[in-house]
Parts: C-alpha cells; sequence; structure tokens
C-alpha cells in the first residue's frame, strides 16, 4: 500500500510542479489511462480527487480510482506497477473497485481507452465490459495524431 500511496503522491507532486510553472496537465493516454481531462489548476486535480463519490481501491501493486454518481459508476484510471504486470493484481483492484461502486447503488459501470490500447481493451473484455460508442480524436498525446476513445459498459446488476 505504501509503495502506491507514495506513487499518488509523487504523481500529485509532478502536477502540482507543472500547474505552478503555468502547464495544464492532461489526464489520458500517456499519464493516467482510462480519463482525459485537462487539468489546469491545482484546485481543479484537487476538487477531481475529493469530489463526491470518488474512491480509490488498492494496494502495493495497484490502484483504481472510480467516480460513482446516482446509480452509474465510472472508471477514473487504473494503475498497475510495471513490474507487477500480468498477475492479476488490476483484475482484483478493479473486482473491488466493482464491488464498492455497487455497495453504493451503481448499476453500470464505464470507462474509456484509448483505441491503440489494445491489451488494455482485451483486459476490459475479459472483465465483460462491451464498447457502446467511440469519442474520435478524445486523447491528444504530445507529438502525435490524436487517438480516439472506445467508450466502454458493464453491467453491475445481480440476477
Amino acid at each position: 500500500m505504501f509503495k502506491a500511496l507514495q506513487r499518488c503522491f509523487d504523481l500529485v507532486d509532478a502536477i502540482t510542479q507543472c500547474l505552478h510553472d503555468g502547464a495544464q496537465f492532461v489526464i489520458g493516454h500517456d499519464a493516467l489511462p482510462g480519463h482525459m481531462a485537462v487539468i489546469e489548476t491545482l484546485h481543479q486535480f484537487t476538487d477531481l480527487l475529493a469530489g463526491p463519490g470518488t474512491f480509490s481501491v488498492g494496494d502495493s501493486n495497484s490502484f483504481c480510482l472510480i467516480r460513482t454518481v446516482l446509480d452509474e459508476a465510472e472508471v477514473l484510471t487504473i494503475a498497475t506497477d510495471p513490474a507487477q504486470r500480468r498477475r492479476g493484481f488490476a483484475r482484483n483492484v478493479l473486482q473491488s473497485a466493482e464491488e464498492l461502486a455497487t455497495a453504493r447503488g451503481a448499476k453500470e459501470i464505464f470507462l474509456e481507452v484509448a483505441e491503440d490500447n489494445l491489451a488494455a481493451i482485451s483486459f476490459y473484455a475479459s472483465s465483460s465490459y462491451r464498447q457502446i460508442g467511440r469519442r474520435a480524436g478524445y486523447y491528444l498525446p504530445k507529438d502525435a495524431a490524436p487517438i480516439a476513445a472506445l467508450v466502454l459498459r458493464k453491467s453491475l446488476a445481480t440476477g
């Protein structure tokens, strides 16, 4: 848990420094896969993390940040230590996040994933997520062409 928290604190420090330097921070394809938001101020970033219905699950190997609103949940980001990939950690935290979202009243969960991130698309498909849409030019990587996001959905309803 401490390694994951340290990575989060390191990320907050890096974002804070960028914001103090006048830069925008983009949560997206290269930074935190799964969600796209342009963060222009530290206040916007802390609002994202402290917003109502936002929670995280994880351990020293992997974490997932989720937001619930009414009966829907959204995966804001999921990350795994590169040295720990393909060991089931991401699947475990995603499942835990889905269970907590369900306990908070969510009946379905959504996420966006870059259409060129084939490993993530395969991971989500194996976790019962299905494509329901596509957002052209959603991710704007530095020095590269825009990348579309696939919008994925999973029902959390039981029975």
